[in-house]
């Protein structure tokens, strides 16, 4: 049975090393929150699962069978089935995948940098003399905007006159009081990351809605063509029966030998028809055999027997309003606009933090520890402690680059305001549309009824008249064509019925639930 899930896949080992880089330093930051142990220990379970399945490349894949037979499907295989393999949903799947490791680059800023050097030092004068040296340090910086420092150093130096042994520490702590200060400046980057990585997913979201709408549409395209395929083969069998019958009357003397050019060129027209039908039919199976992506070695030759039938049971629509309040709540495109005036708001915080000046307390603790060794004197060692604090203050006079900058998000949050009341308009117009639409469509379906009822009594009453002489063979191919254009319009106002409540579906954004499709 297939599965109506859509999964954005795992990121692999590439975004295991990612997942497992963020997490060096003991904590991983989701916007102002801290992930828990346990869910870090989940993620690493998980990632470690994607490295050991994917670390076995060289084992060999078991044989499975590959179906070759016909397709049969209903609606809901077939949407089924095109969400599960089209390779053009996987590639779109990718994209939020993309948009989340900007989430890791952000939280890089707070990962602790360990630096550490060594050297070596030899100098020959008239006291010669050999210095060796080394130093190990830790910088982090913390959502706070606190910056810590730590740092150790020693140093050996050997000489004809003395020997000099040093070590020292530092430990500094910087504040800032203004630009800089608390989690919400220096979280932003990582909180635009992780609004962009759900406008990616609501984007994905979108796309599956259109996908699916594209398959419904695909499948009832070649349950039409296919109706004419029928309806088209029938009538072509009538017209000879017709042209059969002429030739016995003419023999018989009952009608002129100049009724039979018209019901011959009726029946090359219908098989015309005929030919004509079934290449559109044909068509329509290959757009919908792209869209399901079928296993087997021969896909594109799969013969398809679709099981829903054509006709349709006209539904009770709900309230304009219901409709309305269901895509405002549940439009991908909106939700993506809401957070653009999210990240609006984020930058603008941004922006306005970068207007104040710097600054920022610090203090220092240190100390070293020195050995001297003298030749002609006896050993000495000294302890010093160092204490130290103070300020530093940092001001652009005139801020003219960061007034334009917060200037510029500004009017970019004003304009994403109107663009969002726009889209809400653009959303009823769409909406209320789509259910007018519906409304007509229905009526079309009584209407095309009556109107194939009534062709179909014309045609009896030509053919009737026919074989008593009161009417032509061209008349009735006349009333016969109608009637042929009747039935596909029955069939096509069916179709477009369906079509129309799909596209209601899609607009007020509640398709996927109502075919039971989750986007995970």
């Amino acid at each position: 049975m297939w599965k109506n899930t859509v999964f954005i896949p795992s990121m692999g080992i590439y975004g295991a090393c990612m997942l497992l880089g963020s997490c060096a330093n003991g904590f991983a930051l989701r916007g102002d929150a801290a992930v828990s142990s346990v869910e870090l220990e989940i993620q690493r379970a998980e990632v470690m699962r994607d490295i050991v399945t994917q670390g076995h490349d060289d084992q060999p894949e078991p044989m499975i069978e590959v179906p070759s037979g016909p397709l049969v499907l209903n609606l809901s295989d077939a949407v089924a089935m095109a969400v599960e393999q089209n390779p053009g949903l996987r590639v779109s799947a990718l994209a939020p995948l993309i948009e989340q490791v900007q989430e890791d680059v952000a939280r890089a800023a707070f990962d602790p940098v360990l630096n550490a050097e060594a050297s070596y030092q030899r100098e020959q004068s008239d006291n010669d003399a050999a210095v060796g040296a080394g130093l190990v340090g830790m910088q982090q910086l913390l959502p706070a905007g606190t910056r810590l420092e730590l740092a150790a150093d020693y140093a050996d130096s050997h000489g004809d006159v003395a020997d000099i042994r040093s070590a020292g520490y530092r430990l500094k702590v910087t504040q800032p009081l203004l630009q800089g200060m608390g989690r919400s400046v220096n979280l932003a980057e990582l909180r635009l990351a992780e609004m962009q990585t759900g406008i990616s997913r609501f984007e994905f979201r979108a796309t599956v809605e259109r996908f699916v709408a594209q398959v419904e549409a695909a499948y009832w395209d070649v349950l039409v063509a296919r109706s004419a395929i029928a309806i088209f083969e029938r009538s072509l069998l009538i017209a000879e029966e017709q042209a059969e019958e002429i030739q016995e009357r003419i023999r018989l003397g009952d009608v002129g030998a100049s009724e039979l050019a018209a019901a011959v060129a009726e029946t090359a027209s219908r098989r015309q028809n005929l030919i004509a039908a079934r290449s559109a039919a044909d068509k329509a199976k290959l757009q919908l055999l792209r869209l399901l992506s079928p296993a087997g070695a021969s896909p594109w030759e799969r013969e398809l027997t679709l099981s829903e039938p054509a006709r349709v049971v006209i539904q009770a629509l709900g309230a304009i309003d219901v409709h309305v309040a269901a895509g405002f709540a549940g439009r991908s495109d909106l939700k993506q606009a809401l957070l653009e005036v999210d990240k609006g708001d984020v930058e603008i915080m941004r922006t306005r933090n970068g207007l104040l000046p710097r600054l920022d307390v610090f203090a220092q603790l240190g100390g070293s520890l020195y050995a001297r060794s003298f030749a002609d004197a006896p050993d000495e060692d000294d302890d010093v402690f160092i204490g130290r604090v103070g300020a530093t203050y940092e001001y652009s006079l005139g801020a003219r680059a960061e007034r334009a900058r917060y200037r510029s998000a500004q009017v970019s949050q004003e304009q994403t305001f109107h663009a969002l009341e726009n889209m809400k308009n653009l959303i009823q117009q769409e909406i209320r549309g789509a259910y007018v639409e519906v409304t007509h469509m229905a009526e079309q379906i009584t209407a095309s009824t009556a109107t194939r009822k009534l062709r179909e009594q014309v045609l009896e009453i030509e053919q009737e008249k026919f074989r008593l002489g009161t009417s032509t063979a061209l008349s009735v191919a006349q009333a016969s064509r109608d009637f042929i254009a009747s039935q596909i319009s029955e069939i096509e106002a069916q179709v477009a019925y369906r079509k129309a409540l799909l596209d209601l579906y899609l607009s007020d954004g509640t398709l996927l639930e109502r075919r039971g499709v989750q986007v995970q």
